[in-house]
């Protein structure tokens, strides 16, 4: 794009133009916008203030909520538990279906995914891990679903069938890219405004077990709160989620939530999960090379750094977080509270990344250097987040925007 331009304007006068304005600006419609705008208008875009763009967001999405009195008497299910779980596709999504489809209080379960090929990867761990010789699994149905429209594009009587017999939905799915705008998570904040407004539909106002992220508040510190450590509770401040869309998509969902929860009385728990590692449990489950800490370790190894000054190491096993997951979501799951329960899904017990470093340098190779972070994401920076070579050997170009912000945001959180 830079080529294609420059023959119309200068260097000095494109300095706006960066791998950024892609993730800001998703769609080719609005890139045409932007570009139109600059050769038409002379326009330089200009970033929207975080705080405003939530705060709009969430007013937006609030509003979309429905409202209904708590019922005087709910009815119970009729024969065991049944859950709809979302993104069994994903890592964690998969072995929380695991889980529930060897937990002999469920008798059905209803996964819903865009993938088309979701019940076929659930049939090949079946037979990789036999699960479908398990006597007590439960009954397991597939749904391909749009997350970004309404009630996921399905029939009525399939809606149904979720409102009338739920007792309990995870919400797994969504989107994993740092990179990415606010904008660009308008579905997955849809998904939880549609899973919000079936619960409140239902007479069974089934329990909504959102799976958050501890990045929703990973940099909050208020000076009223030096040094305590951030709460499991609602935190109505717009600047405790870091300028990174993920994050703040996470925020507005759990206050998007919390209103629902308020409003219509529909029991909600809030699970801010930390970073996954690897299964401690088998080779089938190992960590995905695009996630985040094997991204950094693949960049370091290219690039013959490593940064000397990362948070705290808080992994956190897959099989470990799932088990926690399902335990804690139908902990009392049949109880109606209009005061969402928060958890933060981290390891307690944290080891200083310096206790790493001489095992990474081991797996970097000889000459491998250590550095301070802030000096790795410049050694970063000099990169072109544009070429897929240069992407394919350093992952975490793709996501600059969240090691810088962990580069700059200074003490450690503490939750």
């Amino acid at each position: 794009m830079r080529s294609a331009i420059l023959p119309h304007r200068s260097h000095p006068e494109i300095f706006w133009l960066s791998a950024d304005i892609f993730y800001s600006h998703p769609s080719i419609q609005q890139l045409s916008q932007l570009l139109l705008a600059f050769l038409n208008h002379g326009v330089v875009p200009e970033r929207e203030n975080s705080n405003a763009k939530m705060s709009k967001t969430f007013d937006h999405f609030a509003k979309l909520l429905n409202h209904s009195p708590l019922p005087q008497d709910l009815d119970p299910s009729p024969h065991g538990l049944s859950v709809v779980l979302t993104g069994t596709t994903g890592t964690l999504g998969a072995h929380l279906l695991e889980e529930l489809a060897t937990n002999p209080e469920i008798s059905s379960i209803f996964c819903l995914n865009r993938s088309l090929l979701a019940e076929q990867h659930w049939h090949d761990r079946c037979v990789q891990r036999n699960i479908s010789g398990h006597p007590e699994r439960a009954m397991v149905e597939f749904f391909t679903v749009n997350f970004g429209i309404e009630d996921f594009g399905l029939d009525y009587s399939t809606q149904s069938k979720f409102t009338k017999s739920c007792d309990l939905i995870i919400h797994a799915a969504w989107k994993a890219d740092f990179n990415q705008d606010l904008s660009s998570f308008a579905d997955n904040i849809k998904s939880v405004l549609t899973l919000a407004n079936w619960s409140i539909s239902s007479t069974t106002r089934p329990r909504i077990g959102f799976l958050s992220s501890i990045s929703s508040v990973g940099p909050w510190n208020p000076t009223y709160n030096s040094g305590q450590g951030i709460p499991e509770a609602p935190i109505e401040d717009w600047e405790a989620a870091p300028s990174i869309g993920y994050s703040e998509s996470k925020q507005i969902s759990e206050r998007l939530l919390d209103r629902a929860a308020t409003e219509s009385g529909i029991p909600v728990i809030i699970l801010r999960v930390g970073q996954i590692g690897g299964s401690t449990t088998t080779t089938q489950a190992k960590w995905k090379q695009q996630e985040l800490v094997p991204s950094m370790l693949k960049t370091s190894r290219s690039i013959g750094l490593i940064p000397a000054d990362l948070p705290p190491v808080d992994w956190v096993p897959l099989n470990t977080i799932s088990k926690i997951v399902t335990e804690l979501a139908f902990y009392d799951v049949q109880s109606v509270s209009r005061t969402p329960s928060y958890y933060h899904v981290i390891n307690p017990r944290p080891t200083p990344w310096r206790e790493l470093i001489p095992e990474v340098e081991v797996q970097c190779g000889p000459g491998v250097r250590v550095v301070p972070l802030s000096d790795w994401v410049k050694k970063l920076r000099t990169y072109d987040a544009t070429e897929m070579k240069e992407v394919s050997s350093k992952p975490a170009l793709k996501m600059l925007n969240f090691f810088s912000l962990v580069a700059s945001r200074g003490p450690t959180t503490k939750y």
